[in-house]
């Protein structure tokens, strides 16, 4: 893999770099997003614990909180002791600054793959459609999973990112 790539590839796996575009193709900014209006409210009016389970519950797909239910609270909890309620508030403030997406996907000039979770509740296949047009992108769906694909489904994302970056193995 030639090294651009790859420093995009870990910018992106490391920074959420490619959730925050394609979050921007629904509506026409992240700002216009009632999901990252909820959470602010969420955030401010009902505190960081409240915030941290509307959000694993949103990111989470149905079959993955079914078997997994164990899981979902202290996945709320660790978000909950792992981040202050300051700093995720700049950060959703932050997200509804971000430009349109059809100001953004023009700039990528990379091959670019668009991994959908079918139980997606924060991007839509329908909005993961609009981003994977406007990039030329190759798309991939994982149909019992939420957003959090490699939490969800790390053997299906690791495959289908694998195969995107050396389709020959």
């Amino acid at each position: 893999m030639e090294p651009t790539l790859r420093r995009h590839l870990q910018y992106g796996i490391r920074k959420g770099w490619p959730g925050s575009w394609f979050a921007t193709c629904g509506p026409a900014r992240y700002g216009d997003s009632a999901i990252v209006n909820r959470w602010l409210q969420k955030l401010t009016g009902e505190g960081l614990a409240a915030y941290a389970r509307d959000v694993i519950r949103a990111a989470t797909g149905r079959t993955f909180r079914s078997e997994h239910a164990h899981l979902i609270e202290m996945m709320a909890k660790a978000v909950a002791a792992r981040n202050s309620q300051a700093g995720l508030i700049r950060q959703l403030e932050a997200m509804q600054a971000y430009p349109p997406a059809d100001e953004i996907t023009p700039r990528v000039k990379i091959p670019t793959l668009v991994i959908n979770g079918g139980e997606d509740e924060i991007v839509p296949a329908a909005d993961a459609d609009i981003l994977a047009r406007s990039l030329k992108a190759a798309t991939a769906t994982i149909k019992k999973a939420g957003h959090s694909l490699p939490v969800e489904a790390p053997e299906d994302f690791n495959l289908m990112v694998r195969d995107f970056l050396n389709p020959t193995t």
